[in-house]
């Protein structure tokens, strides 16, 4: 009888990265995904990122993709974010959000690349709670007048397209 194969590691996001600083595209499995999302976090709030996020999902198809995740926000440190996260904060409330217990969270839209920004299309949403609104509704909201895609600048990525497959996301330096 045949062995069987072991199972194979999940790459580390940061490896997988490399790849596409060396110029070939990275594919990413849904579960990459949300390694990456929370390697970000972990970078961007040290030794807070798996007491903030509770739990994370993403499901990519073709037409768009959907990250849910399940956050603490009595974990997020408030005070080191700019004063407009600090601004949504507190409409949450305003809107009947009850910060002092978990959130459900879910984004969706399909990413692309827009000048020199990576943002989600025109028909991506954000929902927090029962609260959902359209990113470009968001983006008035918080930033009236801002003409600037609400997104990343692809200067701070490591890659600049993506694209989506069935199950998969894939990272291009062009």
């Amino acid at each position: 009888m045949p062995a069987t194969p072991a199972a194979q590691p999940m790459p580390d996001a940061k490896e997988l990265l490399a790849g596409v600083i060396g110029g070939k595209p990275v594919t990413l499995s849904e579960d990459h995904v949300s390694e990456l999302v929370m390697t970000g976090l972990e970078s961007r709030f040290p030794g807070r990122a798996e007491k903030m996020v509770k739990g994370i999902k993403t499901d990519i198809r073709e037409a768009g993709m959907t990250v849910e995740m399940v956050i603490d926000p009595r974990e997020i440190p408030w005070e080191d974010l700019p004063p407009k996260a600090r601004e949504a904060r507190k409409i949450a409330g305003q809107f009947g959000l009850d910060m002092q217990k978990e959130i459900a969270v879910r984004l969706d839209g399909k990413p692309h690349r827009e000048g020199d920004y990576l943002v989600f299309d025109d028909g991506a949403s954000l929902k927090v709670g029962r609260i959902a609104l359209p990113l470009a509704g968001l983006q008035y909201q918080l930033f009236p007048g801002n003409d600037q895609p609400l997104g990343i600048p692809v200067g701070e990525l490591p890659f600049n397209n993506v694209e989506l497959r069935e199950g998969q996301l894939v990272l291009k330096k062009e």
